[in-house]
């Protein structure tokens, strides 16, 4: 964390509960580190092999998560990563041998199960069989999914990138271009994949935005970044009120770092205030399409300029797409169009607007196939089901034990929040993690018996393959879980 939030950083964000002794839950987690070590002598071979060409022994920086940072000795807790061998539907084994059930799925992208046999899977061979994977022209097919795109979200305009990551970035890009504005609205603590506009937060109300990590250094000493909180109307005029943002970007339900829920009336406020001083509002589902085939953005009529969403869209192939109302795709049109501005046409590829591969048609065959086959009310209809089942379970294991931990559903997705209530404040979703001794006991405990939960917040997804079986036997260890943290 930046050195400039140091005040706020060593406040207490760890959640306290009467009969929890977190010194006791301290010596069962380095339990754990020792029971993990030993299931995984082979994970530790390759852990040092691929040090020697992979910093942190990893192609994706996102998986050093596992190794869970040590809040007492600012060290990692486990020596080594743990690697994959192969996965199946929702079951995955380690190079030890160690059989898990997924209850992460990559975070998503994998959410419709590992390898399924299906007309998924099926096409995405057929497509790299008979099609180049590379293509400046567009076929037959991009029209379809726009099409299908169209009945899925009601915006009119199209664009596909290769992650929400990069859609996110087309989209802040394209607002810039239709202001005329330079800077970025963001909820404190908001998060928009790899854009720089979201690496900044506020420690304060009444600090400048700031670098979220310290060893990042932001690229202007003049980030175009603002930041309002979530759910605080006030907070979102005061950042628009001078007319310089181009674009307010947002989840409909903040997902990262917690879960912040939106209160009832925020979001048409939003709407109101973007109207009223010239934004453009980004709504961002990269996690919340969990909700339904839809999305939140359908569900609760959220009246977005820009859409935008990525890993599981193409069922787990790259691919992020960004839609666009007709207003501001005419805009955009129109200036990028303009071919008495200075380098015409070919400046519009230096302006974010795609990459290369952007549409290439394996992905376009993917993203087909998945709204084809995967965003359908019969599939969500079992994956809600068992994620339904499993927050029964859980919830009834916190009344039974008598812990002010609660459950919050967000459609397939869902936070185990070791708080007794939702979040409606950035800062009460991060305390709901329990970092400090909660969320790290329940990461290693899960593991260690089978199970894939995330490991920096304790956001678990279920699927088409998830069983009730698989639910019951989580919920149990779940509850021994709990029992453990009480000392019973």
């Amino acid at each position: 964390m930046n050195t400039e939030n140091r005040d706020f950083m060593t406040a207490d964000l760890v959640p306290r509960h009467d009969r929890i002794d977190l010194e006791q839950v301290w010596k069962r987690i380095d339990e754990e580190v020792s029971l993990y070590v030993s299931r995984t002598p082979k994970s530790a071979e390759r852990f040092e092999e691929a040090k020697r060409s992979m910093v942190n022994g990893t192609p994706n920086i996102w998986w050093n998560h596992w190794r869970l940072p040590d809040p007492r000795t600012n060290e990692f807790l486990l020596p080594h990563l743990w690697y994959w061998d192969r996965a199946k539907n929702q079951r995955c084994w380690d190079v030890d041998g160690n059989e898990y059930v997924d209850y992460l799925y990559a975070d998503t992208p994998t959410v419709w199960g590992h390898a399924p046999d299906n007309e998924y899977t099926r096409g995405i061979a057929e497509a790299i069989r008979s099609e180049s994977f590379c293509s400046l022209v567009p076929n037959d097919e991009a029209l379809v999914v726009t099409q299908l795109l169209q009945k899925m979200i009601d915006l009119k305009y199209w664009f596909m990138s290769l992650s929400a990551s990069d859609a996110n970035r087309s989209g802040i890009n394209i607002a810039r271009i239709v202001t005329g504005r330079r800077k970025v609205l963001s909820p404190n603590f908001g998060y928009m994949g790899g854009p720089e506009e979201g690496m900044y937060w506020k420690p304060s109300p009444n600090l400048p935005p700031v670098t979220r990590w310290a060893h990042y250094v932001g690229a202007s000493p003049d980030p175009a970044v603002k930041i309002a909180e979530f759910n605080d109307l006030d907070s979102v005029e005061d950042a628009l009120k001078d007319r310089d943002v181009a674009v307010f970007v947002t989840e409909p339900l903040m997902t990262d770092g917690g879960f912040v829920v939106p209160r009832p009336g925020f979001f048409e406020g939003v709407r109101e205030l973007c109207d009223k001083y010239g934004t453009l509002l980004l709504i961002d589902e990269t996690h919340t399409l969990a909700t339904t085939p839809r999305g939140m953005f359908t569900e609760m009529d959220l009246k977005g300029d820009l859409w935008t969403t990525g890993k599981a869209i193409a069922g787990g192939i790259p691919c992020g797409v960004l839609g666009m109302s007709e207003e501001v795709g005419d805009a955009y049109a129109a200036k990028v169009n303009d071919l008495t501005v200075p380098g015409g046409a070919g400046v519009i590829s230096c302006l974010g607007q795609g990459t290369t591969m952007a549409a290439n048609p394996v992905s376009v065959r993917a993203l087909r196939l998945a709204l084809e086959h995967y965003y359908t009310e019969e599939t969500y209809g079992k994956m809600v089901g068992a994620m339904d089942h499993l927050c029964a379970g859980l919830r009834d294991v916190i009344a039974r034990r008598g812990v002010d931990f609660s459950i919050t559903q967000n459609g397939v997705r869902m936070h185990l929040n070791f708080v007794p209530t939702d979040s409606y404040t950035s800062l009460d979703a991060v305390r709901s993690i329990g970092l400090g001794g909660y969320h790290e006991y329940f990461t290693l405990f899960a593991l260690n018996r089978g199970f894939v939960v995330m490991p920096w917040e304790n956001m678990i997804l279920t699927s088409t393959y998830t069983t009730t079986e698989d639910n019951d036997r989580f919920i149990a260890m779940f509850d021994e879980c709990v029992g453990n943290m009480l000392g019973e």
